[in-house]
C-alpha cells in the first residue's frame, strides 16, 4: 500500500498536467459532442492530424532511438524489442500520416483505405508486441541480436507498405465515406483493447518488479484502451470523438515514452547516483572502521616501511603515526627480517611477539597479506590484536577442561589422559580404579537443595585429599560419584587399606552451612587388566561392583564377571517398571500391628509388591530404589496411598474392628509442593476418616527442618498421624524432635533384631522408648520375631509391636480373614490410632 501510494504520488507530480488536460477533453467531448462537432472547422483538420501524427511518430522514433542507445550497455531483451516494435510503429505511422485523405500524393494517392490500415497496422503491432514483451521474461541477449531485430522491424513494416501500396486492393475497407468506420476496423481495435486489458492483468500481477516502468505501461494501456473505443465510435473525420481518440493516442505514446525513458536513462542515472553515494559513504566508513577498530592495522610498502597505521595500533605499540610513518616495521616492532624470515611466502597467518615502544613484549595474533596494483606487489596489509587475555583464557579453559570447578579435583577428561600414559609407561604393572559414591546423595539434594549439596561435595573432596596418599589420583566423575585410581596394586589388601582410609576419612561428620552431617561412601573397584584393559571398561565394571554392593546394602565391592548379567537385569526391571501400574502387576500387603497389652490389631502397614510376568515375585530391595532413580516413586506412591485407603475403608464397611492403615511417604513425595492437596483428595474419594491414616517419613526427609515443620503442620490439620519411620538411623536432631508434629515412633528393626545380643541395643531401645513417653509419642517397634524381644519390649513399656512373629504381611483378603473374626454391629467409630 505505501509503495502504491508512492508511485501514484509520483505519477500526479510528474505527469498531473497531462492526466488533467485528458479528463477535461474526454469530460467535454462526452457532455458537448454534438456542438463539438467540425469546432476547429473542416479545412483545419489535416493540418491537426498532421500535427498529432508528428507528435505520435516523434515520441514512437524517441522510443527507437532510446532502446538502440542504451541496449549496448544492458543487453536487455525488454529494450531491444520495445525498440524494434516502435521501429515499425514509427514506419507504419509515418505511412499513415503521409496517406491521410487530403495529404499530398508523396508515394500515391492518399485515402481512408490505406490511411486506415497503415492505423490499425501500426496499433495491432504496438499492443501485440507490448504483450509479447510483457508476457516473456526479461534476459540478457547477445550484442548482435539488435541488429537482428531491427531489420526485422524494417522488413516487417515494408512488407505492409507492399501490401497496402499494392495496385491492386488486397485488403477489404475499413472505413466507408458517408457512413463511417466498418463492423472489420472496430473489431479489430476491440481485439486491440482486448490486448490491452491482457497486458494491464500481467503486469498488475509482477507490479513490484519495475515498478515505475510497469505503473507507467498500465497507465499507456488505459489511454490506448480509451483511444480505441474512441475511434470506434466516430462517424467522419470532423467528429470530436475522432480528434479526442487521437489525443489520447498521443498521450498513451506519451507514457510509453516516459516508462521508456525512466528505465533507460532516469532509473540508470538514479542508480549511478545511489552508487556513487554509497561508494563515498562506504569510504568514510572504511575510514572510520580503520581508525576505530578494535585490532592494529599497518599499511606498508614494498620495503616494509609504514605508509598507514590506525588508532588501535597506535595504542598497542604505543608508537604514534607521526614517529612510525616511513620507518620499517619489521626492524622495529618485529625486530627481524622479513626477506630472510619469509622468503618467497607473502602472506602470513600465526602469532608473534611484538614490540612496544617501552620495550615490553606481547604476544599478538597476525595476518599479514599482500596487495597488488597492475599485477605488480603494491605493499602488504598486517592487521595484529593483543592476545594476551586470551593466552589467559586459552589457560584457564584448559584447566576448566582438566578439572572439577566446584572440588578442584580432576575430571574424567584427566583421569583418561592420565591412565593411558600409566598403562603406556608400564603396561604389565597392576592397577585398581574404584568408584566412590556418596549414600543417599539424592536425599541430601532433595530434601536442602543443590547449593547444599555442593557444600557436601566440596567438604567430602576436601576429607578425602587430606586423608589420601598424594600417589592416589583422586577426580570427580558425574554428580556425587567420585573415582580413584591406584597405580600400584598387587593384592586385594592393597585396595581394601585405601577402602578402610575413605570410611575412617568420613567418619567424623562434615559441617556444611551450620550443620553436621554424617556422610558415608559406597565403593566399588575393578582391577587392570583382569577385569578391563581401558579405562572405559574399568570405570564401567567398578561402577557394576558399586551397584551390587548398594543391592547387597555392604559399603564396598569387587567387580566379577557374574555382575555383568545383574547390570542388564537391572536396566530390563528399570524398563518393565515404566509399564507395571498400568498392567496391573502391582498389588499391596499389610502387616498388622499389636497391642502388647491385649494382643489385638489396631492397625497395619501398607507395603508395595511387584509379581513380575517374567520373573515372578521382585524384592522391594530391587524395584524401590529404582522408582526413585527413575521419578516413578511418585505415581507408585500415589496409587499405593489411594489403594490403601480404599481397602482399609472396605474392611470398616464389613464393620469390622475399625484399625488404621500406615503408609511410607518416599523424599521425592514430601517434598513435593501438591502432598497436602492430593492427601486431602484420596481422602475425600475414599470416604476414609483421616484419623485411620498415618503418613510415615524418614529421619533422612528431616534435614530441611523448615520444610518438614510446615509440611507436618499441614498434614496434621487434615487430621491424619504422622510417624517417624527407621528411628535412630538417620539425620534427625533431638533438638528439633519436641517441635515436630509427631504421633508415633517407629524404633526400626535393626535395634530389635539385637535386643538380645548385646546390652547397648536394649539401652539405646529403653532410651528411645522413654524419650518417646516423656515427648507424649505412641511408640511401636519393628522386626519382632522372638518371645524374647516380645517380652523385652513389654517390660520396657513399649505400647504395640510388629513383625513375623505375629504375622507376615498379608493381602488384604487374608487379612481379614485371619483378623476380621470379631465383626462389630454398629458403624465405624473410634479415634484411630492409639
Amino acid at each position: 500500500m505505501v509503495r502504491t501510494n508512492r508511485h501514484l504520488h509520483y505519477l500526479w507530480k510528474e505527469h498531473g498536467l497531462v492526466i488533467v488536460i485528458s479528463f477535461i477533453i474526454l469530460i467535454s467531448a462526452v457532455i458537448f459532442r454534438q456542438p463539438l462537432y467540425g469546432i476547429f472547422g473542416e479545412q483545419n483538420y489535416l493540418a491537426i492530424h498532421f500535427l498529432m501524427e508528428s507528435l505520435i511518430l516523434t515520441i514512437a522514433l524517441m522510443i527507437t532511438t532510446q532502446s538502440w542507445t542504451i541496449f549496448p550497455h544492458n543487453l536487455s531483451k525488454y529494450r531491444l524489442w520495445i525498440g524494434s516494435i516502435f521501429c515499425s510503429v514509427a514506419l507504419l505511422e509515418m505511412a499513415h500520416m503521409l496517406t491521410y485523405k487530403g495529404m499530398p500524393h508523396f508515394f500515391g494517392d492518399s485515402s481512408a483505405y490505406k490511411a486506415t490500415w497503415f492505423f490499425i497496422v501500426s496499433r495491432l503491432t504496438e499492443v501485440f508486441g507490448i504483450l509479447s514483451v510483457v508476457a516473456l521474461k526479461d534476459k540478457v541477449v547477445t550484442y548482435k541480436s539488435r541488429m537482428i531485430a531491427y531489420s526485422l522491424a524494417f522488413i516487417y513494416s515494408l512488407f505492409w507498405i507492399i501490401v497496402i501500396f499494392y495496385p491492386k486492393q488486397l485488403l477489404p475497407h475499413l472505413v466507408i465515406d458517408g457512413i463511417g468506420t466498418t463492423s472489420l476496423k472496430d473489431n479489430l481495435q476491440y481485439v486491440a483493447m482486448g490486448a490491452e486489458f491482457l497486458i494491464i492483468i500481467l503486469l498488475l500481477f509482477r507490479i513490484r518488479s519495475k515498478e515505475i516502468f510497469n505503473t507507467m505501461l498500465i497507465v499507456a494501456s488505459i489511454y490506448m484502451i480509451c483511444a480505441d473505443y474512441l475511434f470506434t465510435t466516430y462517424k467522419s473525420v470532423y467528429d470530436i470523438n475522432n480528434f479526442v481518440g487521437h489525443w489520447f493516442q498521443l498521450a498513451g505514446f506519451y507514457f510509453l515514452q516516459r516508462a521508456v525513458y525512466h528505465s533507460a536513462i532516469e532509473e540508470p542515472f538514479h542508480k549511478q547516483k545511489e552508487v556513487e553515494d554509497l561508494l563515498i559513504q562506504n569510504e568514510r566508513f572504511l575510514q572510520a572502521i580503520t581508525s576505530n577498530m578494535g585490532e592494529g592495522l599497518v599499511v606498508m610498502d614494498p620495503t616494509e616501511k609504514v605508509t598507514y597505521i590506525n588508532r588501535e595500533a597506535e595504542r598497542l605499540l604505543q608508537w604514534s603515526a607521526r614517529d612510525i610513518l616511513g620507518k620499517n616495521f619489521y626492524e622495529l616492532v618485529l625486530r627481524k627480517n622479513k626477506a630472510a624470515n619469509r622468503g618467497s611466502d607473502l602472506f602470513k597467518d600465526g602469532e608473534e611477539m611484538l614490540l612496544k615502544k617501552s620495550g615490553e613484549l606481547f604476544p599478538a595474533s597476525v595476518v599479514e597479506t599482500p596487495f597488488f596494483e597492475k599485477e605488480q606487489l603494491a605493499g602488504s596489509i598486517m592487521v595484529f590484536r593483543d592476545i594476551t587475555q586470551q593466552k589467559k583464557d586459552q589457560e584457564l579453559i584448559q584447566y576448566m577442561a582438566f578439572y572439577d570447578e566446584l572440588t578442584t579435583l580432576p575430571k574424567a577428561r584427566f583421569l583418561h589422559d592420565k591412565w593411558s600414559e600409566l598403562v603406556q609407561r608400564d603396561p604389565n604393572q597392576k592397577r585398581a580404579i574404584l568408584i566412590l559414591d556418596i549414600d543417599r546423595f539424592k536425599k541430601i539434594n532433595e530434601a536442602l537443595g543443590h547449593s547444599f549439596g555442593d557444600v557436601i561435595l566440596w567438604a567430602t573432596a576436601e576429607r578425602l585429599k587430606s586423608y589420601l596418599s598424594p600417589e592416589l589420583i583422586l577426580a570427580r566423575l558425574t554428580g556425587d560419584e567420585f573415582a580413584l585410581i591406584l597405580p600400584i596394586f598387587n593384592q586385594e589388601d592393597d585396595v581394601t587399606v585405601v577402602v578402610e582410609q575413605i570410611h575412617t576419612a568420613l567418619r567424623e561428620p562434615l559441617q556444611a552451612q551450620n550443620q553436621f552431617v554424617n556422610v558415608t561412601m559406597c565403593i566399588g573397584a575393578a582391577v587392570y587388566p583382569d577385569h578391563g584393559r581401558t579405562t572405559e571398561e574399568l570405570l564401567q565394571h567398578a561402577n557394576m561392583a558399586l551397584m551390587e554392593a548398594h543391592a547387597q546394602n555392604q559399603s564396598f565391592g569387587f567387580y566379577h564377571p557374574s555382575m555383568d548379567g545383574k547390570a542388564l537385569d537391572h536396566l530390563v526391571l528399570e524398563n518393565d517398571l515404566y509399564h507395571a501400574l498400568e498392567n496391573n502387576e502391582l498389588y499391596l500387603v499389610y502387616q498388622p500391628q499389636i497391642n502388647l497389652d491385649n494382643g489385638e490389631i489396631t492397625g497395619v502397614e501398607a507395603l508395595l509388591r511387584w509379581r513380575h510376568p517374567k520373573y515372578g515375585i521382585v524384592s522391594p530391595a530391587k524395584f524401590i530404589p529404582i522408582a526413585e532413580e527413575t521419578g516413578l516413586i511418585v505415581p507408585i506412591g500415589e496409587w499405593v496411598l489411594r489403594t490403601a485407603c480404599r481397602q482399609v475403608k472396605q474392611w470398616h464397611d464389613q464393620n469390622l474392628p475399625p484399625i488404621a492403615v500406615g503408609v511410607n511417604l518416599s523424599v521425592r513425595q514430601f517434598y513435593q509442593q501438591n502432598l497436602v492437596d492430593k492427601v486431602r483428595q484420596i481422602l475425600a474419594e475414599t470416604q476414609l476418616p483421616p484419623q485411620y491414616l498415618e503418613l510415615e517419613i524418614t529421619e533422612s526427609m528431616m534435614m530441611n527442618i523448615d520444610h518438614t515443620l510446615k509440611m507436618l503442620q499441614a498434614l496434621k490439620e487434615l487430621g491424619v498421624h504422622i510417624a517417624i519411620d527407621d528411628f535412630g538411623t538417620g539425620y534427625s536432631s533431638l533438638s528439633y524432635l519436641k517441635y515436630l508434629k509427631v504421633d508415633r515412633i517407629k524404633i526400626d528393626q535393626s535395634f530389635v533384631r539385637d535386643l538380645l545380643l548385646h546390652e547397648n541395643e536394649t539401652t539405646i531401645v529403653s532410651m528411645i522408648i522413654s524419650m518417646a513417653h516423656h515427648l507424649h509419642f505412641n511408640v511401636i517397634a519393628e522386626g519382632v520375631e522372638t518371645e524374647k524381644q516380645k517380652e523385652i519390649l513389654h517390660q520396657e513399656k513399649c505400647q504395640q509391636v510388629q513383625g513375623y512373629l505375629f504375622s507376615p504381611p498379608l493381602p488384604f483378603d487374608q487379612l481379614v480373614d485371619q483378623f476380621g473374626l470379631k465383626a462389630q454391629e454398629s458403624s465405624v467409630t473410634g479415634e484411630g490410632i492409639e
